[in-house]
């Protein structure tokens, strides 16, 4: 995931790292947060959708982490994950504002 904040002039903006996702096995097509931007949701061409959310406590058990983990200035965590028996590409998703349908 990337920062972008863009100048006022609109010619140019900061682009800056915040945190890296890895759940998916295959191209991720599409990241959708929720209108209150408590949960990210990710699907892609593995047939799989995951939800994300913003773990509050930066530390945590290193067996969870991955190599990129301490460049992460943000963590986020998948806490849940659907799956399709068939193929289905993702090529996009809405949560709701209630964040209780996709």
């Amino acid at each position: 995931m990337w920062r972008v904040v863009p100048h006022r002039d609109n010619k140019e903006a900061d682009i800056s790292f915040i945190a890296n996702l890895k759940r998916h096995s295959n191209t991720v097509n599409c990241v959708r947060f929720s209108p209150t931007g408590l949960i990210l949701a990710s699907g892609g061409d593995d047939g799989a959708m995951f939800l994300w959310h913003e773990r509050e406590d930066k530390a945590s058990d290193s067996s969870f982490l991955d190599d990129d983990s301490e460049q992460n200035k943000e963590h986020w965590v998948a806490y849940k994950m659907l799956r399709y028996v068939k193929q289905l590409l993702f090529y996009s998703e809405c949560l709701t504002k209630q964040q209780n349908k996709i």
